[in-house]
């Protein structure tokens, strides 16, 4: 590939995202990582090292196409405090502007704890939390612990999104009603999306109940986040294509991330992906015989769906390993 190209038109990245964990204290049916107590149904039982995460933190900051936002997630990266406090500390310590993270909440649920932990990761470097919240996780955490972290957080000079995902019968209005009054004044913004029909929700929430975006063409080059998974591997998105195993772009354990993300720039799979859209590769699987349909929910959902089926990714790979 022209080197004139993979410099002129680089991937570029939003921020880089580490899932240290794939155990989470909820089992959502939703989760798109299957996630749960034991580890993902999909990846297994996996987790990073504080040591490893630091490591990449310090690496990842001399990308020139990655934007100075680090953001934890999991799992539910909280089942280990101490660890997600090292953690910002080292990438405040490393010149991120933006330090961020995602939890359920479900260790706010005495008051006090709450605002010490908020407190702690403030201090570390924490300027925004992700707060997730929806019909799906009442079975696991109770309101009440979520009510204390927004307030906790918002005590602590924290910017707090309410993340919500819906389906036609689980609305974000439910999710939001469910929260006290106070909790919600301190939010600064709350996002909702759709479900994604991957992962867990493939076998527990109906096709019929997903809302269809019906645009799967499009490019998701703006939308890139640098994102390694549990296992160490490394992925150019935290939205499903994470939790495939047969496409590998490299592996933090062997090597460093820079040397992986200057791979990833020149692979032509993946450019053809990320500038084209998961789309353009339907006309190829059909080509070999296979029969996707056109029935997907998001171009997320496509992507996902091909690269979670171990024949169709391995075609994929082959036809683009040819090319190259």
């Amino acid at each position: 590939m022209e080197k004139d190209l993979l410099s002129n038109f680089p991937l570029t990245y939003n921020c880089l995202v580490i899932e240290s964990t794939t155990r989470c204290t909820a089992k959502c049916s939703m989760c798109y990582q299957s996630s749960g107590p034991k580890g993902s149904e999909l990846l297994g039982d996996n987790q990073l090292s504080t040591a490893t995460i630091k490591k990449v933190i310090r690496e990842a900051v001399n990308i020139p196409t990655l934007k100075p936002h680090f953001h934890l997630a999991g799992g539910e990266a909280f089942l280990n405090i101490p660890s997600c406090i090292d953690c910002f500390e080292e990438a405040k310590k490393n010149g991120y502007t933006e330090i961020s993270a995602t939890t359920n909440a479900y260790w706010a649920k005495d008051e006090e704890k709450a605002a010490r932990v908020c407190r702690d990761i403030r201090e570390a470097g924490l300027t925004r939390m992700e707060v997730s919240w929806d019909a799906w996780h009442l079975d696991f955490i109770p309101i009440s612990a979520v009510n204390n972290c927004i307030k906790s957080a918002y005590d602590n000079n924290i910017q707090i999104i309410l993340r919500i995902l819906s389906t036609k019968e689980e609305t974000a209005e439910v999710a939001i009603a469910m929260l006290d009054s106070e909790a919600l004044s301190c939010l600064d913004s709350v996002c909702c999306a759709p479900v994604m029909h991957t992962g867990r929700a493939v076998k527990n929430i109906p096709k019929s109940e997903i809302f269809n975006i019906k645009n799967v063409g499009y490019s998701c080059h703006s939308l890139l986040n640098l994102t390694i998974n549990a296992s160490g591997n490394v992925f150019p998105c935290c939205a499903g294509f994470d939790q495939t195993k047969t496409v590998q772009f490299g592996n933090i354990k062997d090597s460093s991330i820079i040397e992986i993300a200057e791979s990833m720039n020149s692979s032509l799979l993946l450019r053809f992906l990320v500038f084209s859209g998961a789309g353009s590769l339907v006309p190829i699987l059909e080509d070999a015989g296979f029969e996707l349909g056109r029935d997907f929910s998001s171009l997320c959902n496509l992507c996902w769906s091909i690269f979670s089926n171990q024949e169709m990714a391995e075609t994929i790979k082959n036809y683009f390993q040819k090319l190259q």
